[in-house]
């Protein structure tokens, strides 16, 4: 059996950025057979990565760089049948880019730019902690969207539904335990700031009631919602590493995802105060960090957001992954041709 400070070095190692990409490369010369889903043609590549330049010549002018990232932002950015209301008419989720109509309204009043990051992170990473699959029959029928241009009697699902959901989830304050105490507190005003976050106190009094109550989740009426209590505890576990994990996410009752963005300066040397006395344009507040530092706390920090379930080497947790099945088989039969005489 491996000794202890082995196997420790063996899960460090596995959770790399290079690990990964070692682990996964050599699925791409398995032969027939090997993989669980499809079978990989590399000479097809050419003719794929063909079609896909032809696309893009066609659609965007032949600059890669104006294809819109298929990522979380994009969910925000779905359109029903009636268009999306123009950008603060409707409160949040108008205009063409509501994330981006969002951060444009905090710097008109005021608030810095590494602050703005901090909120839209903190939206992110709760957003994507609730992106499971909610069912084929549910729909969200809430402010955001509406006004994304989605009926009432329609509303939107999948991917784009839970994305506008947790908007509107962000937007009430619901994520901030700072904001929900100053405004329990009966303060005579309290700062509307405070509520465009998401902390550890905040996320770690999440239960499945209230996200089906985010969600609008309700079975009697057909509008059930898969695993209520899963998204509830990823987002509680979300709260303690924020409160437990101080070097990345602030710590404490005021712990934020949004301060990996603090994390990520400091690692080139560069102070929120310096970024927010930048210019205006986004070319001249750019910061490049490198992006080894980002997978660090993503697997290091978020690390213990993942279900005990989740594969684990010698107590360590690896992350959001599985064996893969496909790769043992890929290395038993290579073993076999070693072996084989000549």
């Amino acid at each position: 059996m491996a000794s202890d400070a082995a196997t420790d070095a063996t899960a460090a190692r596995l959770r790399t950025l290079r690990a990964v990409r070692e682990t996964a490369a050599p699925l791409a010369r398995a032969p027939p057979g090997v993989l669980q889903h499809f079978d990989v043609s590399l000479p097809a590549l050419d003719t794929y990565a063909a079609r896909v330049a032809a696309l893009v010549a066609r659609d965007y002018a032949g600059a890669a760089a104006r294809v819109p990232p298929h990522t979380r932002w994009r969910h925000f950015c779905v359109t029903g049948p009636a268009g999306a209301a123009p950008a603060g008419v409707s409160g949040v989720g108008g205009g063409e880019d509501p994330v981006a109509g969002l951060a444009a309204a905090w710097r008109a009043a005021g608030v810095g730019r590494v602050e703005v990051g901090r909120r839209v992170v903190d939206l992110f990473v709760v957003s994507v902690l609730l992106d499971a699959g909610a069912g084929a029959a549910w729909r969200y029928r809430g402010p955001a969207a509406s006004a994304r241009g989605f009926a009432a009697a329609d509303g939107v699902g999948r991917s784009e539904g839970l994305a506008l959901a947790s908007l509107d989830w962000f937007a009430a304050g619901g994520l901030s335990g700072t904001y929900t105490a100053a405004a329990a507190g009966g303060a005579a005003a309290v700062d509307d700031g405070l509520k465009w976050r998401a902390d550890a106190a905040g996320l770690r009094c999440v239960d499945a009631a209230a996200v089906a109550t985010a969600l609008q989740a309700d079975a009697a009426a057909g509008n059930a919602v898969e695993g209520l209590e899963g998204r509830a505890g990823l987002l509680r576990r979300l709260g303690d590493a924020c409160a437990e994990r101080p070097e990345y996410f602030g710590g404490g009752p005021g712990g934020r995802p949004g301060m990996l963005v603090d994390y990520l300066l400091a690692k080139v040397g560069v102070t929120a105060a310096e970024v927010d006395a930048r210019g205006e344009s986004n070319a001249a507040a750019a910061v490049e960090v490198p992006f080894d530092a980002l997978w660090e706390v993503i697997v290091d920090g978020l690390g213990s957001v993942w279900p005990a379930t989740r594969t684990r080497l010698g107590g360590v947790s690896l992350g959001d992954v599985w064996p893969c099945e496909a790769r043992r088989r890929l290395s038993e039969l290579e073993g076999s041709s070693a072996a084989a005489p000549g």
